[in-house]
């Protein structure tokens, strides 16, 4: 047994001997045939001087003969000889008719095939354009005078605006994002923004297929977000629809994708013009006076302060054009809008106050924010200055600058489920109780948890 393991040793230890004898003999042929390239890359630079200074032809066939080269080695070393040259002759990004001759004959006289020479000269051209692109981004942004530069290197170059974007493409992508983000942010743009953003694309090759490309993932959030900042206004202005519109068409965003903000964005032009003034009639069975208006007829539940507690009653309200009026079996109140002092908006009810202790209290109904805007619209008519500083109107004046930032923190979706459709701009501490408009204040939730959260049971 003993003998046995013997001899597996030592057949062992002789093909592992053989194997390291193998493989010091590749690598020194490695090595014979890396320092051939190198001597023979010497004596090439060396004969093609000679060649340019004395006028000769240059005979690449006899150089690797005399040399004793494989012509393998010796075509590998013509390439990357002339690929070194390419990238010296396209590196301003100008390609002059004496450097295209002189390119011309050192492919002619390498013999390099058409098709190697096409690959060899668009990596050249396409690592130089890959740095101008990086160059131009380096400081974080790209300027109309690097855009133009880009666009005359291409043609300079020969590379199609196809093959520009191919090789750009993830700089690129972030580029045009950026800024189509940073105009949605601006929430308004002029003739002159839209001329630099078109010269952007230009100078990025990115079409109009490459653009709605781009933003497949982002289209969809950004339309989000200026519909959910133009209703935090509570007006939709000439600006935010033109916005909308360019994002739709930028991004090639189907109808079908933008129906929930469609409503939306109705909901807010209406209550706007209900604020304006612009007041709907609706129908009700109630008896009013001669030549009035109704505004409103719905269900309500009113919660009132009494001299001990509270109570609530389940009744309708009706809104017209020269009263408001709370009607149940066990109560019933009226007031003149001109004597509401002010109001909260909150998601499931409206909180008035009056200059009297009738009238004030809760109206939960179905659609406060509807209610809110034809009673503000009323109140306008006949107190203006009035209506504006309720609190209902100061709360929903958040600034830009800090509706971007929440927006920022909050990621676009609500701090309480992560939803991300309907949302609202909501005050952690109620505007009404002293809350500020600061960023610490302000929370993105959507409407559902706004409810749920201003719920006032």
């Amino acid at each position: 047994m003993a003998y046995l393991f013997i001899l597996i040793a030592c057949v062992v230890a002789a093909s592992g001997g053989a194997y390291l004898i193998l493989q010091s003999r590749e690598e020194v042929e490695d090595e014979e045939r890396r320092q051939a390239k190198v001597a023979f890359r010497e004596v090439l630079t060396r004969e093609l001087r000679r060649s340019r200074d004395e006028g000769g032809e240059f005979d690449f066939a006899g150089l690797v003969a005399r040399a004793g080269i494989d012509r393998g080695d010796a075509d590998e070393v013509a390439r990357e000889f002339y690929g070194r040259y390419a990238r010296k002759v396209f590196g301003d990004g100008v390609v002059t008719d004496e450097e295209r001759q002189t390119l011309d004959r050192l492919a002619s006289s390498f013999a390099i095939p058409a098709r190697a020479v096409a690959a060899i000269e668009a990596k050249a051209k396409g690592e130089r354009y890959q740095k101008a692109v990086s160059d131009a981004m380096a400081a974080g942004s790209i300027t109309v005078e690097e855009l133009d530069a880009l666009e005359g290197m291409r043609d300079s170059l020969g590379i199609s605006p196809r093959e520009g974007l191919t090789l750009t493409e993830d700089d690129a992508r972030a580029v045009y994002v950026a800024e189509v983000r940073r105009l949605v942010r601006k929430r308004r743009f002029s003739e002159e923004d839209l001329l630099d953003f078109d010269r952007l694309k230009r100078g990025l090759a990115v079409s109009d297929a490459d653009a709605a490309r781009f933003l497949a993932n982002h289209a969809v959030d950004l339309f989000r977000e200026c519909v959910t900042m133009a209703a935090q206004d509570g007006v939709i202005t000439p600006e935010d629809r033109l916005m909308m519109t360019w994002i739709q068409e930028e991004a090639a965003l189907p109808e079908a994708k933008l129906a929930s903000f469609r409503e939306e964005i109705l909901a807010v032009a209406r209550r706007n013009a209900y604020r304006r003034g612009e007041l709907p009639e609706a129908q009700t069975s109630k008896h009013l006076e001669g030549g009035e208006i109704c505004h409103w007829d719905a269900p309500c539940k009113y919660r009132f302060d009494t001299a001990a507690d509270s109570a609530q009653v389940a009744g309708d309200l009706l809104v017209t054009d020269k009263r408001v009026m709370f009607v149940s079996p066990s109560r019933t109140i009226q007031f003149q809008p001109s004597k509401i002092v002010d109001m909260v908006l909150y998601s499931n009810c409206l909180s008035v106050k009056c200059d009297a202790r009738q009238g004030s209290g809760d109206y939960f109904v179905a659609d406060p924010y509807e209610l809110e805007s034809i009673l503000t619209g009323l109140v306008r008519d006949q107190r203006f200055q009035q209506s504006k500083d309720y609190s209902s109107s100061r709360s929903r004046h958040i600034p830009d600058d800090v509706k971007r930032e929440v927006w920022d923190r909050d990621g676009g979706r609500c701090v309480r489920c992560g939803g991300h459709d309907l949302l609202e701009f909501g005050h952690i501490v109620p505007y009404a109780r002293g809350g500020t408009n600061a960023v610490g204040n302000v929370q993105l939730l959507c409407r559902r948890c706004n409810t749920l959260k201003d719920e006032r049971a």
